[in-house]
């Protein structure tokens, strides 16, 4: 029922409300916002008012008045212009009040006075003629001023204001040369942002309204701007002292303005308007102005609007309280000269619909408060019984209230008993030894856990006021295990209070309270858990990108929650980032503020105590730093004193200082100096932590004015708030600068894994590069795959040895042209060795070795091997392919190469050392070195192993050479003199299909000679009867030695003939002779041994006749 009769009550004064609205100057805004609201609660219990001021400009106020719409009044700053009074005859404009224009700067250093400026320098300064502070001018008016060699930034309005109209006025007084240059005019810039009248070289700065060019002259050094005296108020804005026509440099206060209303009025017995401008009167300020109204005179419709604005307008002339508003805010209000005159011209000629509506104001005064009828019965008969049921229901609803209140009090409801509370290790932020060593020994106070604990463990524990996490009802809370000794005898009133705190305090940015627990008759507070830990901790972690924007989150969450703290009329008292706590949803809260609350209602040194929650187990040395965050006024006290919401203000420009730079404050100075030293500087030399130049200069600004020495000097938090908004529009939470932290770093981890991967791919091409030089293809590929290597598997491989048979030619070269043939030859046996899959297994000095058949995986058979094998030897000598290759063919005819080729089976290995390497566990090394070091200048000496496997394709010719012995084994051996076709993968994957074993004929295809017709093979023996070598007998006299021995096999039927060691074994494929002489057919050629040839490598020569003897 209630409810709806306030439903209608609110609905009736909507209907009946009267409206008086206006729009226009905003130079007297801030007046304007105080009047309203007081003149309609003084109107309240008459009428239902509605009354609003927009301010919009002059400019916009005047047209909304001129076209009549919707407004009773309008505000402006200018005059009404000739030509405007003569169309709109009805208006009248009359001032309200007068008011400075201030000149406001910021000149870094500039000393502890004020800036003294003549009417002379502003014009300079706007007209362009002074363009730095370091002129001569300025140091003749401030003698003790520090000037920088700056240029000038000189500021101004952009939009059309009657600020601009009152500043130039004052100029056009003082200077002719501005008065017929510029004049004075309200426009700033046009729509390009062109300056309409300024002197576009002098200005550098244009500003939207008034709070636009004061955030201008926060934000840039060494600037200059104008202002409405209400703007500077709070302090933050310094402003210069002007030079008066008497001469006096003189401060923009109420009564230096009253001085000028004064001076100009008796000058002008009768007008209610006038310039204020460069009064030549003693103590009168030179800038000012006054602000007016303008309304309809006779021409409004709605007289009861058209009556209250005229009693309005009476208030405020007349009555004390918005006369002291407007000296509070650096205005003065009309004097009693001006005041008479707009009462009699303006005040009392309003009339509408013919009715003067100053005499119904009048009528109105003297019958309010009278009883005009008998209405008054009917209306007590009603509200009375429902007054009586309203008082009856409020006075029970009371009653309930303090019987659930006395209930929760006798009750204990702010003790939460240690068993409801359900605990957890968060390894986040606790220790558990740490936390148990006190907790859980039945939560011993810090003092009793000192004896247990040394330094570095205590000091880390109190830094993190250490808060054990649990669950209660839901809620995530922590037991604050600081143990209060002053609150173990509760009284009512802290009884009261801890409800008080518990159900009030509730905020975002502010720990909520939810009582104390009792454990072993000791009492702790317990408060809301927040994850991160304190915001010290989340500073010092090296992991979080700390970015200007996540910065000043973290500074606005700490100053909405000290805002909040004070409107509640709370101190902190101990604000620094140990105290503040971040939850999982990076919310910045503000701890501990319960302590100073509790500890104050029964101790009048509670400051110190509650110092001592903090200090009283600590060591002197961290009990100092504790007070680098202190407010000097306290310090000096000895905690003595009453703490106020300004010793928090300074507390927090010194958190500040931790947030931006991350670290304890005054450690520049903890090197050189104790921290004893560093708080007796604070005290006593004003000494304050170095301001880094990577701090913006609004957070600079805001700490400089917040530690400043004298507590009256410091802004509110409220003040603080506005300007760290103001300066930073575009202000973003911390969790989002959390999460665009968390972009940055996650874009700079996918640069590193791209950077990283392009590198892993370089790195692994260099790594297959290198194991195909060390070891095959094959080898080097099970190896980068991660596939065992079988290293028991026996192989058929082809072995090739190319050995420069003309060293001394070689040696005497120099050393450039040796690495270059030499990389002639290597690139040269490379491409051969690529063309078949071969690997060039080692090269020293003047001998190269290949092996073939390792990375050959399809065709890996004796067959294959053997002929890869003689091919590339027979492409060495006849340079197949060089065109392919960087080689030069004259390289290789002048090293002139001798070669040795065998096949045979054999395990490999890799011995893994520093640098891997590939070996062959077999001889077959040693016998193809051998062979290639008693081979003939460009010859190709093959074993008979090779040669075995080579009849089978029917495309190679091979002559008998002799005997070898590599080790006490003796080697058959052939020189390898020509093939019928050269070498393609059709030909060898045809003859592998048709394995065609047929001995070839006595007469063979056409050959493929070894060499090409070139007058440089002249390391080639002459070509005897068709043979190569010309040690061989003709074969007329083999023919001959061949039919002795058949008649002498034939004459010997029964006897079988046989060779000395004839069972010997097979090792990789060759055969071992014996020591003795091998019985053979034929010849045995000498073998030519070269002086570097390995000592096991003998000389054997085989006499035939004695063969022909012995059979």
């Amino acid at each position: 029922m209630i409810r709806y009769l306030v439903l209608s009550i609110q609905l009736w004064c909507s209907i009946n409300a009267v409206f008086i609205r206006g729009k226009g100057a905003s130079f007297p805004y801030e007046v304007y916002k105080r009047w309203q609201p007081a003149y309609v609660l003084n109107r309240k219990q008459y009428v239902a008012l509605d009354m609003n001021y927009d301010a919009v400009g002059s400019s916009t106020g005047r047209a909304a008045i001129f076209a009549n719409i919707n407004i009773e009044y309008a505000g402006s700053d200018s005059t009404m212009s000739d030509t405007e009074r003569n169309t709109y005859t009805d208006l009248v404009e009359f001032p309200t009040m007068a008011g400075a224009i201030v000149m406001g700067y910021n000149i870094p250093n500039f000393g502890t006075g004020k800036l003294n400026l003549s009417m002379e320098q502003l014009v300079g300064i706007y007209n362009g003629t002074i363009s730095r502070w370091d002129d001569t001018t300025f140091a003749t008016n401030n003698p003790a001023g520090n000037f920088p060699a700056e240029n000038i930034v000189v500021i101004a309005r952009a939009d059309k204001s009657g600020s601009t109209d009152l500043f130039t006025l004052a100029l056009s007084a003082v200077d002719q040369n501005w008065n017929s240059t510029y004049g004075h005019f309200s426009q700033g810039v046009n729509d390009t942002g062109h300056p309409m009248y300024w002197n576009p070289s002098a200005i550098t700065y244009y500003g939207m309204q008034t709070r636009g060019v004061s955030g201008l002259l926060l934000s840039f050094q060494n600037s200059i701007g104008y202002l409405s005296v209400a703007d500077v108020q709070d302090g933050i804005v310094e402003t210069a002292l002007l030079r008066n026509g008497a001469g006096e440099y003189m401060s923009p206060t109420s009564a230096a303005v009253q001085k000028s209303m004064d001076y100009f009025a008796s000058q002008n017995p009768s007008a209610l308007t006038f310039a204020l401008a460069n009064s030549a009167a003693s103590g009168s300020y030179p800038i000012a102005g006054f602000t007016h109204f303008i309304l309809y005179k006779t021409l409004m419709t709605d007289c009861s609007s058209s009556k209250e604005l005229v009693r309005y307008i009476d208030w405020f002339l007349t009555e004390g309280t918005p006369r002291a508003d407007c000296e509070d805010l650096g205005f003065a209000p009309l004097s009693p000269d001006m005041t008479s005159r707009v009462q009699i011209n303006v005040v009392q000629q309003i009339s509408c619909g013919g009715n003067n509506m100053w005499a119904q104001v009048m009528a109105d005064k003297e019958s309010e408060g009278k009883v005009v009828d008998d209405s008054w019965i009917t209306q007590v008969a009603i509200g009375v019984p429902i007054g009586t049921i309203v008082v009856g229901a409020l006075g029970g609803y009371i009653l309930l209230q303090k019987f659930k209140y006395w209930r929760l009090l006798n009750r204990d409801d702010w003790l939460i008993p240690i068993e409801d509370i359900v605990f957890y290790y968060d390894n986040k932020t606790n220790s558990s030894n740490r936390a148990s060593s006190i907790f859980g020994r039945s939560a011993k106070s810090l003092q009793s856990a000192q004896s247990d604990m040394d330094r570095r463990q205590l000091d880390a524990l109190v830094d993190k006021v250490l808060q054990w996490p649990g669950k209660w009802k839901g809620y995530d809370i922590g037991v604050r295990l600081l143990e209060i000794h002053q609150m173990q005898n509760l009284t009512k009133e802290m009884k009261q209070e801890m409800l008080i705190l518990r159900d009030k305090i509730s905020h975002p940015n502010v720990v909520k309270f939810y009582g104390l627990t009792v454990v072993d008759n000791e009492k702790y507070l317990i408060g809301e858990y927040c994850r991160k830990g304190s915001l010290a901790e989340v500073l010092q972690d090296n992991k979080i990108t700390m970015t200007p924007d996540f910065k000043l989150a973290l500074a606005l969450d700490v100053c909405q929650g000290m805002c909040f703290l004070h409107h509640q009329h709370l101190v902190h008292g101990n604000l620094k980032g140990a105290v503040c706590f971040v939850d999982a949803k990076w919310t910045v809260k503000v701890g501990d503020w319960e302590f100073l609350r509790l500890l104050s209602l029964n101790n009048e040194n509670y400051a110190m105590t509650s110092g001592e929650v903090y200090t009283g187990s600590l060591t002197t040395q961290t009990t100092s730093s504790r007070e680098f965050w202190v407010a000097p006024e306290v310090l000096r006290a000895h905690f003595k004193c009453k703490l106020t919401p300004e010793s928090d203000v300074f507390s927090f420009s010194i958190l500040l200082q931790e947030i931006y730079t991350q670290e304890e404050p005054y450690s520049e100075h903890l090197g050189t100096s104790s921290t004893k030293e560093v708080v007796h500087a604070i005290c006593s030399s004003n000494l304050r932590p170095k301001i880094q130049l990577d701090i913006p200069v609004s957070i600079r600004q805001i700490m400089e004015i917040a530690w400043t020495d004298n507590p009256n000097s410091r802004p509110s938090f409220d003040q603080i708030l506005k300007l760290m908004k103001r300066n930073n529009p575009l202000r973003k939470s911390v969790m989002d600068s959390v999460i665009q932290s968390m972009e940055d770093y996650t874009q700079h981890l996918e640069e590193c894994v791209e950077e990283k991967t392009i590198e892993l791919e370089s790195t692994k091409k260099q790594m297959e590069t290198m194991m195909s030089s060390i070891m095959p293809g094959e080898v080097a590929d099970a190896i980068s795959n991660g596939n065992a290597i079988d290293h028991d598997e026996e192989k058929t491989i082809g072995v090739i040895c190319v050995e420069i048979t003309k060293e001394n030619d070689f040696k005497d070269l120099p050393s450039k042209q040796k690495v270059q043939k030499l990389t002639s030859m290597c690139n040269y046996l490379d491409r051969l060795v690529s063309k078949y899959s071969a690997f060039r297994y080692s090269s020293y000095g003047t001998s190269f070795m290949i092996i073939v058949g390792m990375g050959d995986i399809n065709n890996n058979n004796e067959l294959s091997v053997a002929m890869k094998t003689a091919h590339m030897c027979l492409d060495i000598l006849t340079h197949e392919n060089i065109e392919e290759s960087n080689c030069n063919s004259d390289d290789i005819w002048m090293m002139s190469l001798s070669i040795g080729a065998h096949i045979g089976t054999s395990t490999t290995g890799i011995v893994e050392t520093d640098t891997p390497q590939f070996v062959l566990f077999s001889d077959l090394p040693e016998v193809v070195r051998s062979l290639a070091r008693s081979s003939d200048s460009s010859k190709i000496h093959i074993s008979m192993d090779l040669r075995k496997a080579l009849i089978t394709s029917n495309n190679f010719s091979s002559e008998r050479s002799g005997l070898l012995i590599v080790r006490g084994a003796e080697y058959e051996t052939f020189w390898l003199t020509g093939r019928t076709r050269k070498f393609s993968d059709s030909l060898l994957n045809s003859m592998l299909t048709t394995r065609n074993t047929k001995i070839p004929s006595d007469t063979p295809e056409e050959e493929e000679p070894l060499l090409s017709p070139s007058p440089k093979n002249l390391a080639m023996p002459a070509v005897e009867n068709g043979y190569v070598n010309e040690s061989r007998p003709p074969p007329s006299d083999i023919t001959k030695k061949s039919s002795l021995a058949n008649d002498a096999r034939s004459n010997k039927t029964d006897k079988k003939i046989t060779f000395v060691n004839e069972n010997r074994a097979k090792e990789n494929g060759g055969l071992k002779m014996g020591n003795g002489k091998a019985k053979n057919m034929y010849q045995r050629r000498r073998t030519k041994q070269r002086a570097d040839m390995l000592p096991e490598v003998m000389e054997v020569t085989v006499d035939v006749e004695d063969d022909f003897a012995e059979v």
